[in-house]
């Protein structure tokens, strides 16, 4: 469900042909504030958001808060594609950070990580409006604000300058945040603000060694994996993650490994510290990687001496056993 709303339903509306473009004007001014959400939504996907500025201007002050957040959705998509309408728009995005719906201020953050991503001058203004969200009293907005981040860092690489405001706070979520969901989007955002190594890396090791919940022990070896060789702590708790108890966490573990260079396989020294879980794990993933069409070329030629190192561990295995 989505704000009340089916998602099947608003997948039909959006994929109706027959639904006139007329029609769904007309639908923004009906008494019913569902009608006005659904057919605001329907039109973003339909048409330029430049051409709905009229009604999305009111609409950003309607009762309902679904049609505010959705109309702040349309802004910030308007102003990413038309840098000239941020005098206009800019401030009505950054206000609904003041909402009193929590959904509407996580609306504000998406938004601005949506005029940011595609009008890269907004970056310095924009970065430090984010410390709110991740103070948010409200688990999603804080999870909302993390999220947006870690998208923001993962085009660009944060300078140090842009991390001060904010690398407090995104360290304190990840490690004691009342919500797993923010937890999460918070350790998410610290792997591609690889800047930070100093500070993240201690916080990351010890989620992927003392953390109880496995899926957030992924997630921070996922972002281990962006630190690479330069921390070598780094890739000791990568290495030990290949032989968790969760096959999540060793997949994660095989992936980030292959980020590693000079790759710790190299030696068959370190493939015989590997559990037959692990080793398993390591095999399989490895093969499926060597075949998957997305994988970057960087990758795909350090699997095979990878992979030749584990497979002679696993027949050296099999033979002692016989």
């Amino acid at each position: 469900m989505t704000d009340g709303v089916g998602e099947k339903e608003l997948h039909r509306l959006r994929t109706d042909e027959g639904l006139a473009t007329a029609r769904l004007q007309r639908g923004l001014q009906s008494w019913d504030s569902t009608t006005r959400y659904k057919a605001l939504d329907v039109l973003l996907t339909r048409v330029e958001p430049q051409t709905l500025l009229s009604p999305l201007l009111t609409m950003v002050q309607d009762d309902d808060p679904r049609v505010r957040a959705t109309s702040v959705d349309g802004l910030a998509m308007a102003m990413a594609a038309q840098a000239t309408l941020s005098p206009q728009l800019l401030p009505l995005i950054t206000q609904a950070r003041q909402d009193r719906d929590p959904g509407v201020r996580a609306a504000s953050f998406s938004g601005l990580a949506t005029v940011t991503a595609r009008q890269k001058p907004f970056r310095p203004q924009v970065l430090p409006l984010f410390q709110q969200g991740l103070q948010d009293r409200s688990a999603c907005v804080r999870a909302t604000a993390a999220s947006s981040l870690e998208y923001l860092f993962a085009l660009s690489v944060p300078t140090r300058h842009e991390l001060n405001r904010l690398l407090p706070d995104l360290l304190v979520m990840a490690t004691s945040d009342a919500s797993a969901w923010a937890r999460s989007h918070a350790v998410m955002s610290l792997g591609p603000a690889s800047v930070n190594a100093a500070e993240s890396v201690p916080v990351l090791v010890k989620l992927v060694q003392q953390e109880p919940d496995a899926g957030l022990r992924s997630v921070a070896v996922s972002g281990l994996g962006h630190y690479r060789a330069a921390e070598p702590a780094a890739t000791q708790a990568i290495l030990a993650a290949m032989n968790d108890p969760d096959e999540r966490v060793r997949t994660a573990a095989v992936y980030s490994l292959l980020n590693v260079a000079p790759n710790p396989f190299r030696h068959r020294s370190q493939a015989q510290q590997l559990s037959n879980q692990g080793l398993q794990t390591a095999i399989w993933e490895l093969k499926e990687s060597a075949k998957d069409p997305y994988v970057n070329q960087q990758k795909k030629t350090a699997i095979p001496p990878i992979l030749e190192t584990l497979m002679a561990e696993q027949r050296a295995r099999w033979l002692q056993e016989r």
